[in-house]
């Protein structure tokens, strides 16, 4: 049983739009940042890991250097904010764990959770992607220059408001 449903949700990730299968899990097509998915059997279920690589603040500003205590109140809220996915997904995942790697000038995102329905699990896996990038781009501090990949999510989302009489981010 397990093993079918580890070909089942293999075959979901495969088909889905938004990965791309890699030597060892699926990456995730439809974000800017570093993101893939890895699937292995549990019991019976399919264990799901989630794992999202996102820049430091510091990392994306261009042409100044970022406080310290912006630094560390910008990981600080970005951390307590990814750690409670809530409603965007339909399973309850494990709570997300978050590193920070300073020298690298990324964090590193992973949730993991269990299904019985592959089909579910793609979707609640590309939710928590999706989660991962949105709580990233509410932490954005207003009043610097960033660049790429931040840059371009930006600008999207400005594209995005125009004529909807909203603010862009």
């Amino acid at each position: 049983m397990t093993e079918v449903l580890l070909e089942s949700a293999r075959g979901s990730l495969s088909e889905h739009g938004a990965f791309e299968r890699l030597r060892e899990g699926y990456a995730v097509t439809t974000t800017a940042f570093d993101a893939a998915v890895h699937v292995r059997a549990a019991g019976d279920a399919v264990s799901y890991r989630v794992v999202v690589t996102v820049p430091t603040l510091d990392a994306v500003v261009e042409g100044e250097e970022v406080a310290p205590v912006i630094r560390e109140g910008w990981f600080e809220t970005f951390e307590r904010r990814v750690k409670h996915p809530g409603g965007a997904t339909r399973i309850d995942p494990a709570e997300p764990v978050v590193t920070l790697d300073v020298d690298a000038g990324e964090v590193h995102v992973e949730i993991g959770f269990e299904t019985t329905s592959p089909a579910k699990g793609t979707e609640d896996a590309k939710a928590l992607v999706d989660f991962v990038e949105g709580t990233y781009l509410q932490g954005v501090v207003p009043g610097y220059d960033y660049r790429d990949p931040v840059a371009g999510l930006i600008q999207q989302a400005e594209d995005r408001s125009q004529g909807e009489g909203g603010p862009p981010i």
